[in-house]
């Protein structure tokens, strides 16, 4: 077994394997040009990575992304990596292919001194607690659309901004925030949907920065900065007011400090449940999870 860096053409191929399982809304041929519209985003050129996980005749097993993040550990910088898009064919699942091929990943990230590997799953704690991940506790707060024509704050157009956002074990650039935005703009003209005119807000010591998501129909909170209760209540209600123009159901924030939540949900997250893996021998647990971190 081996695991080898994807070619461009290998990428291609393993798109069309997963066009199915991950395109959702999307037609064959749309799922793989927003493959190839995320790959040419400059954070995607400088940080990812398609790994491929092959047997000893070269047919492939398994499949994964990894993204090069910076981040802090006991106050040193150095880098981590966040693995997506894990994928092994249904005829070949249930051999260890997948678990062989992150704990090779893992180990090759070691190698080049990352400290941490970090992944969102969607099927789970169980399957990748046994190659040594750590689910992080998390919730969500969930608000209803709705307009509100007194937003007391200052919005600011497609430029994501992450300024000042507080420090956890993975740092989110505003590379990667803008990287959710193109992702966003490929679905809206794709599904012929408004897309958002702003994607943040800023009122005195406080700010947020969101960006769509059209498969689930919700504004997703990229990260946030509350410095006062009412300046969150007022950005709340900038996202709540974007949301609503735009035509989708719900705000929803990952919890990274408190919010007002007077008729917000608070629930705790099962679906993209964080998972970390020290490589430093550090302990694997996460100060702060900005949902701009998911990949």
């Amino acid at each position: 077994m081996r695991l080898e860096r994807a070619s461009d053409a290998d990428q291609v191929a393993r798109d069309r394997l997963t066009a199915s399982a991950w395109g959702r809304h999307l037609t064959s041929d749309q799922f793989l040009a927003r493959e190839a519209t995320l790959r040419s985003h400059p954070f995607a050129v400088d940080a990812m990575d398609t790994w491929l996980w092959r047997d000893e005749r070269g047919a492939v097993l398994s499949s994964c992304e990894t993204f090069r993040v910076p981040c802090v550990r006991d106050g040193r910088p150095g880098h981590g990596i966040i693995i997506a898009s894990v994928f092994t064919e249904e005829r070949l699942r249930g051999r260890g292919a997948a678990s062989a091929m992150l704990e090779a990943v893992c180990a090759q990230a070691d190698a080049k001194g990352a400290r941490v590997a970090a992944l969102f799953s969607e099927v789970g704690a169980a399957l990748y607690a046994r190659v040594g991940f750590v689910a992080q506790p998390s919730f969500d707060v969930v608000f209803p659309a709705r307009t509100d024509s007194n937003r007391a704050c200052v919005t600011w157009d497609t430029a994501v901004s992450v300024d000042g956002a507080p420090p956890g074990t993975l740092e989110l650039t505003a590379l990667q925030a803008d990287w959710h935005v193109a992702r966003e703009r490929f679905y809206a003209q794709a599904l012929r949907r408004p897309a958002p005119t702003t994607h943040g807000a800023r009122l005195g010591g406080s700010a947020c920065a969101w960006a769509a998501s059209f498969q689930t129909n919700e504004l997703h909170v990229l990260w946030y900065r509350f410095a006062r209760d009412d300046e969150a209540e007022a950005l709340v209600a900038a996202a709540r007011h974007v949301a609503h123009a735009c035509g989708l159901d719900a705000v929803r924030f990952w919890e990274t400090s408190p919010l007002p939540a007077s008729d917000g949900a608070r629930v705790e997250r099962t679906d993209e449940l964080p998972m970390l893996r020290a490589l430093d021998g550090g302990p694997a647990a996460w100060a702060v999870i900005h949902r701009g971190l998911w990949a």
